[in-house]
């Protein structure tokens, strides 16, 4: 029966069963998929495209350059370009469950990955439970991705690094644009205000989530008994960016930017009321100068993200309510420095300051007249400040054709402040992180990465989707600071327009938390989700290759991952190590792209894209055990098992396709994208569920074949 996972949800995972209402229901993925073991969800459908410039995507060993995001040649959700969906694809990437916008680089925690706006990090980083990314492609300007080699100014992050640097082309023209997607409607617009020197520039996005499950709920009803029990449906889901350009001379420039996105939904299902929301609140204001001795940049900034989640249950004479709440509020001040030394040299200084409040908190409440004791516990606040700071320098050597490297030193000074009469902890740290590329003859280049990384605050993950709503705790005397070491080296080679790299790396893990509660995450509510963690040590090691090709009608790209990755903690599996839930061993990945037009007014193409994956992991028991209960007067089975992560699910393989199509290239441009997600239709099972009535447990899929749509309009 579809929609089966949405009872999984709501009974085992961290958010309330609005997940699959919204993730499923609301993205036009209701139907039936014509087997009883899989439900449908509306995927993360290609939305064909082209590249015009066609970069390198390759940018250095451990970087990517993403540019290409802005011309649409991404896997991205509903008709959406999205970076994200792009980086799953890239080599040393294991993706979350299907449809998400979780990645996990090189074996590390989801909650090690960082994306940053204008240098300011965006905590909440997707809509829709992590169907697509929470900011609009149209404010991208740059976009880079780093997964190692990292420079002096990352700091508080153990895996990879999206950085993203607003647009500015609307200094120099007016410009305005409409996007309408599956499930989103965007716009943005840039004007010049005074001459070239002042400027703004606007970009939003809504997703009309309840009318499109006013327009479908009837069909939904149908197909599936839980989608009829739902009712009294609202949400609302939107995105926004704006910015305020001024040029004071051709030398100095002042930005101030405002980002804001929202997500909540609510809605009722039988004798439950259930809701979840997030949100991300930035205000950012940069000064970027130039002098003869080199460029130098200062920001301050003030972030705020909460997200909470919430359930009341109605039974007979009982209302049983309880909430989970998560806020982080920061202000920061940074400094960068640039200077060129001389022909080959270049140096840089950056420094940084925040200081940061959490607040996370739980609540449970049971009041009635029923057989269960009243009980109450308010949500309060818990509020855990923290103020940290960072120096760092690096020093890079760049001679065209022959080498480039980069040496980066930082050290971080972290102070977690329980309040009194508890003392400060203080915690100070070095990192670095080296990168080398070496020219050789014949069109051959060694490259070799280095880096010793420390991260201030922990995720506590729950379902690998890659939303919003994972709480987020600092590091503390009882959950140190994650450390993370790693080392690549490769060789590359290019000729014409093909490119070619192949390396390994290794990686070694400290103070990784394991939530045990992850999958329950209501339960913690009584408990207090201190009592959940455990601290543990993670490897992975492995093998990457990335073969491409750019040409003007065919182009393509094969990224293959060959890794392990293993987990220690004391208190799970007897302290044995174990095999990561996410530990792929085998992922291929090959795209390409097709044009068979191309005018002054017109292009079109057609794209497609394959993946193997191996399956993630879980853990099932391997028998039954029978035994009497404590009176001795009845039998009781119970499930046995051996160790965590213990059955290896099938492997997940999925081809998509699409057509493109750009018009008028040269006034008022258009784009018209029509994607196929899943086209085998395969039924790719990503969960296991145990099915009391029969006594059986029963793999779930998530995402038949689905289609999609994207159109965009400049003018």
């Amino acid at each position: 029966m579809a929609l089966q996972l949405c009872n999984l949800v709501s009974k085992n995972l961290s958010c309330p069963r609005l997940v699959l209402t919204v993730a499923l229901a609301f993205l036009g993925g209701v139907a039936a998929s014509g087997q009883e073991r899989s439900v449908t969800e509306r995927s993360d459908s290609l939305p064909p495209a082209t590249k015009t410039s066609k970069p390198p995507l390759r940018k250095g060993a451990g970087n990517y350059n993403l540019q290409l995001v802005k011309s649409n040649l991404t896997v991205s959700a509903m008709g959406e370009r999205d970076p994200v969906k792009f980086i799953q694809t890239l080599p040393g990437i294991s993706s979350g469950l299907e449809g998400g916008s979780a990645y996990f680089v090189r074996g590390g925690n989801l909650g090690g990955n960082v994306l940053t706006l204008d240098g300011v990090r965006i905590y909440g980083t997707s809509h829709l439970f992590g169907i697509t990314s929470v900011y609009s492609p149209d404010l991208v300007g740059s976009l880079d991705f780093s997964v190692g080699g990292f420079s002096s100014g990352e700091d508080n992050l153990t895996a990879s690094h999206i950085r993203i640097r607003s647009t500015e082309e609307f200094s120099s023209k007016s410009g305005r644009s409409a996007s309408v997607s599956n499930f989103i409607i965007g716009g943005s617009a840039g004007q010049r205000v005074i001459g070239d020197r002042l400027s703004v520039f606007a970009a939003a996005r809504i997703a009309p989530v309840k009318a499109e499950w006013n327009l479908l709920k009837g069909y939904a009803a149908e197909k599936s008994e839980y989608a009829a029990c739902i009712s009294d449906v609202s949400a609302a889901v939107y995105d926004l960016y704006a910015k305020v350009l001024f040029k004071e001379s051709s030398r100095s420039k002042y930005a101030l930017s405002f980002f804001n996105s929202h997500d909540a939904y609510w809605y009722r299902y039988k004798d439950s009321e259930d809701n979840a929301l997030w949100g991300n609140l930035v205000v950012n204001l940069e000064h970027d100068w130039n002098s003869l001795e080199g460029n130098n940049l200062l920001g301050v900034s003030y972030n705020r993200f909460a997200t909470s989640q919430g359930q009341k249950m109605f039974s007979y004479l009982t209302t049983n309510a309880m909430a989970i709440r998560s806020s982080i509020e920061e202000v920061e001040a940074r400094f960068h420095r640039h200077r060129k030394r001389s022909g080959v040299r270049t140096l840089s200084w950056d420094a940084k300051a925040r200081y940061t409040v959490y607040n996370p908190g739980s609540s449970v409440s049971i009041a009635g007249e029923g057989v269960v004791f009243p009980t109450y516990s308010p949500m309060g606040n818990n509020y855990r400040k923290t103020a940290s700071g960072m120096l760092g320098v690096q020093e890079e050597w760049n001679s065209p054709g022959k080498y480039e490297a980069r040496v980066a030193a930082r050290a971080s000074l972290s102070a977690f402040m329980p309040g009194k009469p508890s003392k400060a902890e203080v915690v100070a740290s070095p990192e670095a992180g080296v990168m080398l590329r070496r020219y050789l003859p014949g069109n051959f280049c060694i490259e070799a990465t280095a880096d010793y990384l420390v991260q201030y605050n922990h995720t506590l993950e729950g379902v690998p989707m890659g939303w919003s709503l994972d709480m987020t705790v600092p590091s503390c005397k009882g959950f140190p600071p994650e450390k993370t070491g790693q080392v690549y080296t490769g060789l590359m080679y290019s000729w014409g327009c093909y490119s070619l790299s192949a390396g390994a790396y290794a990686k070694r893990m400290w103070n990784l938390v394991y939530y045990s509660d992850a999958t329950s995450l209501f339960s913690s509510a009584m408990a207090g989700w201190e009592d959940n963690i455990d601290v543990g040590d993670g490897w992975s090691k492995g093998m990457e290759i990335l073969a491409e090709r750019t040409g003007k009608v065919l182009s393509g790209r094969i990224a293959y991952t060959l890794s392990k990755t293993d987990r220690r903690f004391g208190s799970v599996n007897h302290g044995v190590v174990f095999p990561s839930k996410f530990d792929r061993r085998h992922i291929l990945n090959v795209s390409t792209e097709i044009k068979f037009l191309d005018n002054l007014r017109t292009e079109a193409g057609i794209t497609g894209f394959f993946t193997y994956q191996s399956g993630t992991l879980e853990t099932v028991p391997v028998g039954r055990e029978i035994a009497f209960d404590i009176f001795g007067d009845r039998i009781v089975e119970s499930n046995v098992f051996t160790t965590i992560n213990n059955y290896r699910m099938p492997a997940y393989i999925r081809l998509d396709a699409g057509l493109y199509a750009r018009f008028s290239k040269d006034r008022h441009p258009q784009y018209l994208g029509i994607g196929v997600y899943n086209v085998l239709n395969r039924h790719n099972p990503c969960l296991i569920n145990y099915d009391t009535e029969k006594g059986e447990w029963r793999k779930i899929s998530l995402i038949p074949l689905m289609p999609s749509l994207g159109y965009r309009l400049e003018f």
